[in-house]
């Protein structure tokens, strides 16, 4: 049985006062966190909390259960005694770090800096992109590929030399150019790695 949405919404209730409060629903369960720390998860209507040395003398008649298969045991926690919730989410809140920060990795598309996935040949897929390619599907070798394969990077803003000659000519080609979109492409991927 889910955790119905009246019941987290209960739970949100008694714990008012501790902090800033907010829960997520994560495969039909619900994490709480209290100042953007996860403190209390709740499965199928059943409130628990990590166990934690720094609560360990105060829960000694507390139930503890799993909240899920494969998970560590946790503290079950009466939310009916709110007082005693409170003061317990208060002290877990103390030890709690906040959630590190993911980071996004942004995918190098191409050697050059071009959107590959804005190219109406890689949506046809007609091509790949460069990178996952030996050969460009235009020509037998691209001398922007070719250079970067050889000094071993993913994409021209990890060169030294960035931007050379070489991709500033392509960048800014009066036909096949895109006035230097790819090498801002480039600058950001590769700040971002």
């Amino acid at each position: 049985m889910a955790t119905s949405e009246d019941f987290i919404k209960y739970v949100c209730e008694e714990l008012s006062g501790v902090g800033l409060i907010r829960y997520r629903k994560m495969f039909g369960e619900y994490m709480v966190y209290i100042n953007e720390k996860p403190i209390v998860l709740v499965c199928d209507n059943i409130v628990y909390v990590k166990k934690h040395d720094y609560i360990k003398d105060d829960m000694v008649d507390c139930e503890t259960g799993t909240p899920y298969e494969g998970a560590k045991e946790h503290y079950i926690l009466d939310i009916d005694n709110a007082e005693f919730s409170k003061y317990i989410i208060k002290k877990l809140e103390e030890v709690t770090p906040l959630p590190k920060k993911k980071v996004k990795k942004i995918k190098i598309e191409s050697r050059c800096g071009i959107s590959c996935s804005k190219c109406e040949f890689y949506k046809d897929n007609k091509c790949q992109g460069c990178t996952k390619i030996s050969k460009p599907f235009w020509g037998d070798a691209c001398p922007v590929k070719s250079c970067c394969e050889e000094k071993k990077h993913d994409c021209c803003g990890k060169c030294q030399e960035f931007p050379c000659k070489l991709l500033n000519s392509f960048a800014y080609d009066k036909d096949q150019g895109d006035n230097g979109l790819r090498i801002e492409n480039c600058r950001l991927w590769c700040k971002k790695q």
